[in-house]
């Protein structure tokens, strides 16, 4: 007999599937682990980054000209990238202050001329300066859209990535430490809420007969839970004055008249 979940007493402890589970996986099997979970956890650091980096309200510079950079705007890029020049020589505004990498692109994106760098400029890249001011707008929309449907695209699979991870590593570890222990047993105990959580425990026991007690007060869902495609006998014991299923929704209840009945017993 195993008992699947984390409730036990002293007497039952025993019985639980993780210590009659233990010292079953050898060397081998604990280094595969580690290095599942270590694949996991950097995963898991990579999505918390660039999910902060995700959630941020505006997009930088940087990454405007990282995506012009490889688009098919890339021109842009190009007009916006400022030569890099000897330490010695500085490029100057009128003003008096040094001119940053930024400058051409923020003189574009407020509608301006590229000022004391017109002479960068090279003729056939001469029109973007003339571009109307609205039509900038609706470029840098266009670009910011791209962007963030880019990031959401990466942050997609991230996520998708740590599930796989998490995934492979949950099968595993059930395989190797659970299985051997699983297959072997005649009887498992466990709750309904504990049918959903090992699913594939009890894929893998197989039990052709499934006893259910208290049912009055079961959903029919949490019934499904406990059973397989191998269950041939289905045993439901309650009492007669038990009370019925319990819900938290009262749009759902039979008192709502709205045939939904789901807090209905399964004997009524």
């Amino acid at each position: 007999m195993v008992q699947l979940g984390s409730k036990s007493t002293p007497h039952t402890k025993e019985l639980e599937l993780f210590e009659q589970s233990q010292n079953i996986l050898d060397i081998d099997s604990w280094s595969f682990i580690n290095q599942k979970r270590d694949e996991l956890e950097e995963a898991i650091k990579k999505l918390q980054s660039y999910s902060t980096e995700y959630s941020r309200d505006s997009i930088f510079k940087d990454d405007m000209l990282e995506y012009l950079e490889f688009s098919k705007d890339s021109t842009f890029f190009d007009i916006f990238t400022i030569p890099e020049e000897p330490t010695s020589i500085q490029h100057i505004r009128r003003q008096g202050k040094s001119i940053g990498k930024y400058y051409l692109w923020n003189t574009w994106r407020h509608g301006q001329n590229p000022g004391t760098l017109h002479n960068l400029i090279s003729p056939q890249h001469a029109y973007i300066w003339t571009i109307a001011f609205s039509r900038h707008q609706k470029l840098m929309e266009t670009w910011q859209r791209n962007i963030l449907f880019k990031k959401s695209t990466k942050l997609v699979k991230l996520v998708r990535r740590c599930n796989i991870l998490f995934k492979n590593l949950n099968k595993y570890f059930y395989h190797k430490q659970h299985y051997t222990v699983l297959e072997n047993k005649q009887i498992m105990a466990c709750t309904t809420n504990t049918a959903a959580q090992y699913a594939p425990a009890l894929q893998v026991a197989k039990p052709d007969v499934v006893i259910i007690e208290e049912t009055g007060e079961i959903l029919e869902n949490h019934i499904l839970t406990a059973m397989t495609m191998d269950t041939q006998q289905l045993v439901l014991i309650r009492d007669h004055k038990q009370l019925c299923p319990k819900i938290n929704n009262y749009n759902l209840s039979i008192k709502k008249d709205d045939r939904l009945d789901l807090n209905r017993s399964l004997f009524e």
